[in-house]
């Protein structure tokens, strides 16, 4: 007499799906990295906040470069329209003597090679000790002037120069941005001490004067 047949249990089906902690967990997760990120993605103001507060830390950097290096160090702001305004680090060593606003102006106007040479005889290069490449601003967002203490006339064409020297002291400057609608921020620079103070408002020279 044959055997039965044995009956074999049926196989258990692949798992599918995730259970119910496990996409609590996943919700979670995206919650949390939206909460970071959604603010600056919906608010614009916020890149362009923190756009600045890296300007002012960016100085504190180049301050203290210059005298650790025993360099000349200069923030070059350059108003470019269409790539967009962006700054970058140049340095040279020991100390560099800037030019006044006349040579500038003067040097401005000059199409022979005059000022190639007297970039050549201080020896400014990109430095890339502090930032790796050029910062390009938010987009929308803009250098709206650059004033400077001894200087008549404000910058705000061309290409505009802070000078960091190894003694600690440095150029004067008022940096200005803005939206050009209604947001707008000055980062301050004191010749003494170097310290940057960002304010949430356009501040002019001579506010600081008195």
């Amino acid at each position: 007499m044959q055997a039965p047949e044995r009956i074999r249990p049926p196989r258990s089906l692949p798992r599918a799906g995730f259970t119910l902690i496990e996409i609590m967990v996943v919700l979670a997760i995206i919650g949390g990295v939206m909460a970071v990120v959604a603010p600056k993605l919906i608010n614009p103001k916020s890149k362009m906040k923190d756009a600045v507060r890296e300007f002012a830390t960016v100085t504190r950097d180049v301050h203290n470069a210059a005298r650790l290096f025993n360099s000349t160090y200069r923030i070059v702001v350059k108003f470019d329209e269409k790539d967009g305004h962006s700054y970058s680090i140049e340095s040279a060593p020991g100390n560099v003597t800037s030019m006044s606003e006349e040579q500038e102006q003067a040097l401005e106007k000059d199409m022979s090679s005059a000022k190639e040479k007297l970039e050549e005889k201080n020896q400014f290069s990109e430095d890339a000790r502090i930032i790796k490449k050029p910062v390009r601003l938010p987009k929308n967002f803009y250098v709206g002037a650059i004033e400077f203490g001894g200087r008549s006339k404000a910058i705000s064409e061309g290409v505009a120069r802070i000078y960091f020297y190894p003694q600690g002291l440095t150029d004067q400057a008022l940096v200005h941005f803005t939206d050009r609608k209604t947001l707008n921020w000055t980062v301050t620079l004191h010749p003494i001490t170097g310290r940057a103070h960002v304010y949430e408002r356009k501040v002019e020279l001579r506010e600081l004067r008195e």
